[in-house]
């Protein structure tokens, strides 16, 4: 028993000789794991999945102790501990190799480190990317996206897909024309002032105008900052294989307008990772934990916390969504 809770299931069985018996236990808690994560992915449940998996790996670590008062007298035989110890190695290598699978090709977390995606995403949101989806299904106009930053592929990034490739974007005031049509939208508020975010030891509360803006299916937060003007009348077109990206927090967010010395460019497909799922774990300015947006979905449009009374703004303009939200197709 003392085995089993130590080191893992199955231990315990492979030093009383029932070392196959043992073999199930021990695979049953990473596998269980796997199907949680693919289900969080398919379902985007966050938590609502996460508790339940989580009372599935503790029941079979549970099951394993008790099983192993159930191995009859007859069958013991103890095995050596050079055996115990190398079947231990082989269950952790399994694990370890299992949860570097997830990683790559399952999910993973990544950390929001500053405000380019607000209100969106916050500074010091931990959200989980479904990794290599964009391999299944491609990105879409409106859809958010992490990727590997094209100038310096040692950070990744997450912004908004506005352009495919062969459009045209402008952006005016924050706002993009694509293919000479401007992307519609409705102000939420005016003169609003985000929640307190810390970046490098330095608060800010940006104040702006809170706008819902329309493209494809997707309906999703957009800020207009009033400190910053920014600079308009630059048309690009996408490259193909390319996708054009915008931050939600449209004038101060370093994206496809900024890169490449300030000529803009798009992100190539190859560099997509995956899109965001839902915020995991979330912080205020003064480092505590924001509990309220904890679990929050980001196929849809939510306001932080610190901005609840323009709830009833919002689902009006949620619910005077325009019939077109696709832009013309490139000439």
């Amino acid at each position: 028993m003392a085995l089993t809770l130590f080191f893992g299931p199955g231990v315990g069985h492979t030093y009383l000789g029932v070392a196959r018996r043992g073999l199930w236990w021990a695979l049953l808690p990473p596998l269980a794991g796997l199907v949680l994560c693919a289900s969080v992915i398919r379902t985007r449940a966050g938590y609502g999945l996460i508790a339940p998996g989580v009372l599935v790996i503790v029941l079979v670590r549970l099951g394993a102790l008790v099983d192993v008062f159930m191995v009859p007298v007859a069958r013991l035989r103890r095995t050596s501990l050079a055996w115990v110890f190398l079947f231990w190695v082989a269950t952790v290598v399994y694990a370890v190799g299992l949860s570097l699978v997830i990683r790559a090709h399952i999910v993973q977390a990544f950390k929001i480190p500053a405000g380019s995606m607000q209100p969106t995403l916050l500074v010091e949101d931990h959200v989980y990317v479904a990794m290599g989806a964009f391999r299944r299904e491609p990105a879409m106009r409106g859809g958010l996206a992490v990727f590997v930053h094209p100038e310096h592929p040692e950070q990744d990034y997450v912004k908004r897909v506005i352009a495919l490739p062969g459009d045209t974007i402008e952006v005016r005031n924050g706002h993009p024309l694509l293919n000479g049509w401007a992307v519609p939208y409705c102000t939420v508020g005016s003169g609003v002032a985000l929640p307190p975010s810390k970046v490098d030891d330095a608060v800010s509360e940006p104040r702006g105008d809170l706008e819902l803006e329309y493209l494809g299916d997707q309906s999703y937060l957009v800020f207009i900052d009033d400190r910053v003007t920014e600079r308009d009348g630059q048309t690009w077109t996408v490259a193909p294989n390319e996708l054009f990206v915008l931050g939600d927090n449209r004038n101060n967010s370093a994206d496809s307008r900024s890169w490449f010395q300030g000529r803009g460019g798009g992100v190539p497909f190859e560099n997509l990772i995956g899109p965001p799922l839902f915020i995991w774990l979330a912080f205020r300015a003064d480092g505590s934990v924001d509990w309220q947006r904890m679990n929050q979905r980001l196929d849809g449009p939510h306001l932080p916390p610190t901005l609840s009374a323009l709830e009833p703004a919002l689902r009006a303009c949620l619910r005077s969504k325009p019939a077109q939200t696709e832009p013309p197709a490139a000439h």
